[in-house]
């Protein structure tokens, strides 16, 4: 905090003598930070901690696509995340995960807190406090997902699963203003800090504009250019999904959600869309993997996105394509979800086995990324978490 003295003679050297931090008050803030810090990493240890020992129980092996943590000065962050971060990534590295920070894009607002990276005339091209971290992990940890492709799909209220949505496969929104993918200048730059990889969000009803029908060709030239444009780079990427379990069909006026596991939206029809998919990019080496469906929520239940998912993956299979698959767990995908909601384990049998199983975590409360409270507060809620 900037602190503004009068310089009015003998009064000023009082009030500085009364306000100037004392070194022994700077210490004891450095203590109640460390002791915030650790309270807040201890929990986040032991949120990690249930998809670890879920992945160690079946044998399988663990992406964590999204952590995020506030820290963009334009919008007032607090740096203190950046250790609760720091100390995450390291246990995340002990469990050998992959790992995607969340999120930097060209069409994220200034003030996102999250970002990671922010962009200016049409690039990022600026680096944000998180990014020190980031930057600072092994390989298999310095991805970072950029959105862009996935944009515009809730409408005005930002609700994932709201049943009615503006967009639909009919108004996709319009390229290049509503989404777009990330550019060959951001991926340089992205290259030159050091990030190895990218999730790229993509939506299903912009590539596949009736559900059982033939790809969009347009589209998927789009997203095709930007995987070149990745690879050019030097960058990997993973095709990341982003529809959280649903397509939105046009009736009438508006989109309707249709949700995965239901008469309207079939495993069958999810199947089909990843084989087509997976014809166009098995051959593609800039592509590391598939994310099969980002945060798969508001279905019938865990046993229908089990049956869809394992649709997909023979799906994506029966084509020859041994790329990587990254399968999340149901619902909003957090941590702890693996153990709540598929309590039996790991529930694909991939013949390439090459199934990996994904993961989100960020560091407030409720996991939402919302960071509503203060690191204060955060820390207060952590200290209190049995």
């Amino acid at each position: 905090m900037r602190r503004y003295l009068w310089r009015i003679g003998a009064l000023a050297t009082l009030l500085l003598a009364v306000t100037a931090p004392t070194a022994s008050g700077r210490v004891e803030r450095a203590r109640v930070t460390t002791r915030a810090a650790a309270s807040l990493e201890s929990r986040e240890t032991r949120r990690l901690e249930t998809f670890t020992s879920w992945l160690a129980a079946g044998h399988a092996r663990g992406f964590i696509g999204e952590v995020g943590w506030p820290g963009n000065p334009r919008a007032a962050g607090d740096t203190r995340w950046n250790d609760v971060a720091a100390a995450w990534y390291r246990d995340a590295a002990r469990h050998k995960l992959l790992v995607s920070a969340w999120a930097t894009g060209e069409l994220w607002a200034p003030s996102y807190k999250l970002a990671v990276y922010g962009a200016a005339d049409d690039a990022v091209d600026a680096a944000n406090p998180q990014a020190a971290v980031v930057e600072g992990q092994p390989p298999s940890a310095r991805g970072i997902n950029v959105d862009g492709g996935a944009f515009g799909e809730y409408g005005t209220n930002f609700d994932p699963v709201a049943p009615a949505s503006p967009l639909d496969n009919v108004n996709v929104g319009t390229y290049g203003s509503t989404y777009a993918y990330p550019s060959a200048h951001t991926f340089a730059y992205l290259a030159s800090r050091g990030v190895r990889f990218v999730r790229l969000p993509f939506r299903w009803e912009r590539v596949q504009r009736s559900l059982g029908r033939p790809l969009d060709g347009v589209e998927v030239a789009r997203l095709r250019a930007s995987v070149d444009a990745a690879e050019r780079a030097g960058l990997h990427v993973v095709l990341d999904l982003h529809n959280y379990g649903a397509y939105y069909e046009h009736v009438g006026t508006t989109g309707v959600r249709r949700a995965l596991g239901t008469p309207q939206l079939s495993a069958a029809a999810f199947a089909d869309l990843w084989r087509r998919l997976a014809v166009v990019f098995r051959s593609d080496s800039a592509v590391s993997g598939y994310g099969l469906m980002n945060e798969p929520a508001n279905l019938p239940g865990p046993r229908a996105w089990e049956q869809a998912s394992r649709a997909a993956v023979a799906a994506i299979r029966s084509t020859g394509d041994r790329h990587r698959i990254f399968v999340s767990a149901y619902g909003w995908d957090g941590v702890t979800a693996f153990r709540a909601n598929h309590p039996s384990g790991p529930w694909i049998r991939d013949p390439a086995h090459a199934t990996w199983y994904e993961a989100h975590q960020y560091f407030d409360r409720d996991m939402s990324a919302h960071y509503r409270l203060t690191f204060a507060a955060e820390a207060a809620a952590a200290a209190h978490t049995p």
